[in-house]
């Protein structure tokens, strides 16, 4: 969420009257929101953003609401891979028996914050990024009431790596998108109308080494296709692979994400004990590129060693 509020109101245009925070749990209160609501003054918006453990005040008179909530926490992450690893099947949150549990558990929950924003705020639009992306969406869809849309940055982020690699503005980029939001592949790249896939394809090994989440595919098999898959594409294409590879690490990504939060709010707390912002802010943004360059290492790797900032420090 600071990251989110600071792309918000580091624009040029101010969109956003108020940003209010809904958190139900204290400590996240006074750590990641806290220090959402201090970049907003930092950024000259002071009073912006407010934070709420009551989803109701949240709601009311809203325009939008992003949802992105994690019910169970990151343990109830982590149990859902490991039963599944323990039986030799994909262990992932979006992926298999993992993300069937998580839907399960985090439909009822949806659909009573729907409700609740139904009466506070109908004319709202619901953005819902909580995963798995695809069926809750759904679930809003069927039996929601209220107005929803699903985003996912899979797709998006793996144009933004094509285009790097390509040295392409966005602008300058059109290409053709086939499958879901964590399913899918890039079947057309064109730059200033030039079709480029042709050269992705070509130069796939060097794609490999310029980005890790394109080094899970075989460049062969990926030039039979003549399309780039994105990267969850892995967990369908290579199940047996990615659960050696998160035996051989001992962890999986789960385990990760729960050790470098706790390392991350722990590291908050500390920095505001002392009254220093700017020291919250660089904390939380060690942790988040940790856990940014170590983004599907376990799984395709079997390499979980870097999932901690304390050796960067």
């Amino acid at each position: 969420m600071p990251a989110f509020v600071r792309a918000l109101l580091s624009g040029g245009a101010n969109i956003f009257d108020e940003i209010s925070l809904f958190e139900p749990d204290p400590f996240r209160r006074q750590t990641t929101a806290r220090l959402a609501v201090e970049i907003a003054g930092v950024l000259g918006h002071p009073g912006v953003v407010s934070v709420t453990a009551d989803a109701e005040e949240a709601f009311t008179d809203a325009s939008f609401v992003f949802s992105a909530i994690r019910v169970g926490g990151d343990q109830g992450r982590v149990i859902d891979e490991e039963v599944a690893l323990r039986r030799g099947l994909v262990g992932q949150e979006t992926t298999g028996p993992g993300g069937a549990a998580m839907a399960l558990r985090t439909i009822p929950v949806v659909l009573s914050y729907c409700e609740s924003l139904a009466r506070c705020s109908p004319q709202a639009v619901l953005v819902n990024f909580t995963n798995p992306a695809g069926i809750i969406t759904q679930a809003i869809s069927l039996h929601g009431a209220v107005r929803a849309v699903g985003v996912c940055d899979t797709p998006s982020g793996t144009l933004e790596r094509l285009g790097a690699f390509l040295g392409a503005e966005r602008d300058n980029v059109s290409f053709l998108y086939s499958g879901l939001n964590h399913l899918g592949w890039i079947s057309s790249f064109q730059v200033e109308g030039e079709e480029r896939i042709g050269d992705l394809m070509a130069r796939y090994e060097e794609l490999q080494r310029f980005d890790h989440r394109f080094a899970a595919f075989d460049a062969d098999m990926v030039r039979r296709l003549g399309a780039v898959p994105t990267e969850y594409v892995f967990y369908y294409y290579d199940p047996h692979r990615y659960v050696e590879g998160v035996a051989r690490a001992g962890s999986s990504r789960g385990q990760d994400v729960l050790r470098l939060n706790e390392e991350l709010l722990g590291g908050l707390a500390r920095s505001f004990e002392k009254g220093d912002v700017e020291d919250a802010w660089s904390t939380y943004s060690l942790l988040m590129g940790v856990r940014h360059d170590t983004y599907m290492r376990t799984d395709t790797e079997g390499d979980s060693h870097q999932a901690s900032a304390r050796s960067l420090r």
